[in-house]
């Protein structure tokens, strides 16, 4: 699976749980309850565990495999997706950014 196909997986996701949307060929009350019942749970897991997949417990991190149709990659981004309006708190690759060049220096 390539990245861009991830990424709308995760996007799709995502706007699931966190607006509610159904998907096609249910019932909307039906499908309602139970988005907003998973959206709930990974709202109290992104809080306990403090975003962090480490934190996560096995159940925790079965329930955001399950979300994401079995893909682990997709499950992490899931908990490192940032509030609405926020900041990711997903951990940037390769530590701190290097340091401003010297003055006059190249």
């Amino acid at each position: 699976m390539n990245l861009s196909k991830i990424s709308v997986t995760i996007l799709m996701v995502a706007t699931g749980l966190l607006l509610g949307i159904g998907s096609i060929g249910c019932q909307g009350e039906q499908v309602s309850e139970k988005t907003k019942a998973e959206g709930d749970k990974l709202a109290e897991i992104r809080e306990r565990t403090g975003y962090s997949w480490d934190k996560a417990t096995e159940a925790d991190k079965k329930f955001l495999i399950d979300t994401c149709q079995g893909n682990e990659g997709c499950a992490k981004n899931l908990l490192y997706q940032p509030k609405p309006g926020g900041i990711s708190r997903r951990p940037k690759p390769g530590g701190a950014p290097p340091p401003p060049p010297a003055p006059g220096g190249n």
